[in-house]
């Protein structure tokens, strides 16, 4: 793969970014359904203003601030509100009280970067139980496949092709050193859905 094809997935994840908050507030407004009321006049007006959650995978990353950008953009053009929260580090024991205080809020859906695919599960389900539309937006819970995997309750995935954009990486290693060679990989610790598939 040439340096431009490359450089034009860098791009296509950056708005691929964006759009995925956009697809996930739109997925879940689309499944609450239109709740308005008809006026004396017989105007509809909506009555339910929703509060929307984004909980980051980790706090002021620039990955993770480009998806808020997408994320408020379509809460404003939608009339949602949007709360905005993700632990200092990328750990599933700092995400899982930001989950509880946003249960404990009460707010109708939640959009999540999950720090951990098992370990995101129990707390995911209590929001579920709790009437909160969870959707898991660049990473996933279980095995991603929310129609017959392990874990069926949340609405959607929004993600990106990480088995490809790790060949793809390894393709650019394997080009870089004329394809010989010793090749050093240093990961994050197991349990992150993209980083395991790459």
């Amino acid at each position: 793969m040439d340096d431009a094809k490359f450089d034009d997935k860098q791009l296509n994840r950056r708005q691929f970014l964006i759009g995925s908050a956009a697809v996930a507030g739109s997925i879940f407004l689309a499944s609450c359904g239109g709740q308005s009321t008809t006026t004396g006049s017989g105007t509809s007006t909506t009555t339910k203003k929703y509060t929307i959650a984004l909980v980051q995978g980790v706090k002021g990353d620039p990955f993770y601030v480009t998806m808020q950008k997408g994320a408020q953009a379509e809460a404003d053009k939608l009339g949602a509100t949007l709360i905005v929260d993700g632990p200092a580090q990328f750990d599933a024991t700092l995400q899982t009280p930001i989950v509880d205080a946003l249960i404990a809020r009460k707010v109708d859906a939640m959009i999540i970067a999950a720090c951990d695919k098992q370990a995101m599960i129990a707390p995911l389900q209590r929001a579920n139980d709790a009437g909160i539309k969870v959707i898991s937006v660049d990473t996933f819970i279980g095995n991603g496949d929310y129609t017959s995997g392990p874990v069926t309750f949340p609405l959607s995935y929004i993600g990106s092709d990480n088995v490809q954009g790790g060949m793809i990486a390894g393709q650019s290693i394997i080009k870089a050193i004329g394809g010989k060679g010793k090749i050093y990989i240093q990961n994050v610790k197991p349990g992150i859905s993209t980083t395991d598939q790459r």
